[in-house]
């Protein structure tokens, strides 16, 4: 709501600028043609040459304090997501791909983390997770939760997935931290009868979602792991031999 009030003061500035601008060209060129006005135009032409630099940088100074706010609402609006990823890569994606790197025997295929990125906040839900997950069994695939021992942090369960025998295993995780979003989602947006509260909830989480994604896709690229971590959503194109980021 503030960025949009901040959005109509920027061009009411922008219209002030250029009626000024426009007055002072107007008044010149009568007086320059000796046009007929309802007023001397010597004087108001001396005043509005004075004023009109004036105005413009203290309109100017206005409009880059208002894009200051404004840069600074919007990374006070995704603090929360960003530090999720940043959270999520340091203690989770990067030690966790360390670990797989040493303990995959040479030879082997390269070990790669599919994150699961959701549309919108319900699919992080554990049922809605619960329901992922059989889908991708009933592709044939098994499934299997295996505990990762990780050096930096805290163990942690990663989600495995292979077809027939063991030797070529995908690794994947949905990332829970993104449950968080959800109780900020309806901090921010409270929960009302209208329907338009419940789509403001959505559009603000999958903005969340998209910001978290955006980081870790920076993070990934700057810790050179963008070989080994890649992303899928429900359509789960990676069990197709899909192996774009999605």
């Amino acid at each position: 709501m503030r960025k949009n009030k901040n959005s109509l003061v920027k061009i009411a500035s922008t219209v002030l600028l250029v009626l000024v601008w426009l007055a002072t060209f107007t008044v010149a060129m009568c007086w320059l043609l000796d046009l007929p006005l309802p007023f001397k135009p010597e004087p108001v032409t001396a005043v509005l040459v004075l004023l009109s630099p004036a105005i413009t940088a203290v309109v100017r100074s206005y409009i880059k304090l208002l894009q200051s706010k404004d840069k600074e609402l919007e990374a006070e609006r995704f603090s929360m997501p960003d530090a999720l990823a940043h959270g999520y890569v340091e203690n989770f994606i990067e030690p966790a791909i360390t670990k797989l790197i040493r303990e995959t025997p040479p030879g082997n295929n390269t070990p790669r983390l599919y994150i699961y990125m959701p549309e919108d906040m319900s699919e992080v839900e554990p049922k809605s997770i619960d329901r992922t997950i059989a889908r991708i069994r009933e592709q044939n695939y098994s499934t299997s939760v295996v505990n990762l021992d990780i050096e930096a942090g805290r163990a942690r369960d990663i989600l495995t997935i292979f077809k027939g025998e063991k030797d070529s295993v995908t690794y994947f995780d949905f990332p829970n931290t993104l449950r968080t979003l959800i109780a900020l989602v309806d901090y921010k947006v409270p929960s009302k009868a209208e329907s338009f509260n419940k789509k403001e909830k959505q559009e603000l989480g999958r903005a969340y979602i998209e910001r978290f994604k955006t980081k870790l896709e920076k993070m990934i690229s700057e810790k050179n792991l963008s070989e080994y971590v890649l992303f899928t959503d429900k359509n789960l194109n990676f069990l197709r031999g899909d192996k774009t980021r999605e």
